[in-house]
């Protein structure tokens, strides 16, 4: 872990900055062509910008532990951090489930003529998800990693369904773009529940052993300390 430390950190701070991008220019998309599943994926990546700040918060924090303050460390402050990922994964789709079914039950709506620039922006997004899921991809046995890893992957997916559902939304059967919406949603929201789930029980049982181990490090180290404290000191006068 530490021999790639910084190829770790690189490739967050990166993941932060193309999040930062492609949240602009897919809002941009969406608010052009007005359509519910290019929405879809703007608030899909709106959550990866949020939760790309959150994974740099807990790693800084997991970096610094304290003995005296948090004797078992801040080593679960990441997983902590990965579970807190997922639930704002999982309100962004209930949001988009409730929002597509507005936009079912309001029925068909004109038909509107076809844009390229915001479907070309869309193709951007796309492409450079695929970039950084190769990245991530050799990086994927840290906890950390397979979790941007696995959003990057799932990008992909939402961003080309969501792209289709979105030309033939517009141009042929009105109700596919809020279907298609809704099948992001559901994607989204148990795609991230299992990824909860699997870092709960992560959380509840895998850590013991580090735990025990590092409470007896901090006793040891606390007894020395206390022991050196109380010695007298020696005598060095003949």
């Amino acid at each position: 872990m530490e021999a790639n430390g910084p190829k770790i950190k690189f490739a967050i701070y990166l993941s932060s900055g193309v999040n930062y991008c492609l949240f602009v220019i897919q809002m941009y998309a969406a608010i052009t062509t007005g359509s519910l599943s290019l929405f879809a994926t703007a608030a899909d990546a709106f959550m990866d910008l949020v939760s790309s700040c959150v994974m740099l918060v807990t790693s800084y924090l997991a970096k610094r532990p304290s003995v005296y303050k948090y004797p078992v460390g801040r080593t679960r402050i990441e997983t902590i951090g990965i579970i807190l990922f997922c639930a704002l994964m999982t309100t962004v789709a209930v949001q988009l489930l409730i929002e597509s079914g507005r936009a079912l039950g309001a029925g068909a709506k004109h038909s509107e003529p076809l844009q390229i620039v915001p479907l070309v922006c869309v193709g951007v997004a796309i492409f450079s998800k695929f970039c950084m899921m190769v990245y991530w991809l050799f990086l994927r046995h840290y906890p950390a990693c397979k979790v941007f890893f696995i959003d990057h992957r799932n990008d992909i997916v939402v961003n080309l369904f969501g792209l289709i559902m979105s030309i033939v939304g517009t141009r042929l059967v009105w109700w596919l773009d809020p279907f298609g919406a809704i099948c992001i949603g559901l994607l989204i929201m148990f795609s991230w529940v299992s990824t909860a789930f699997e870092h709960v029980w992560l959380l509840d049982f895998e850590s013991r052993y580090s735990e025990q181990q590092s409470t007896a490090s901090s006793l040891i180290k606390l007894n020395i300390a206390s022991v050196a404290h109380t010695m007298p000191e020696k005598n060095t006068t003949l």
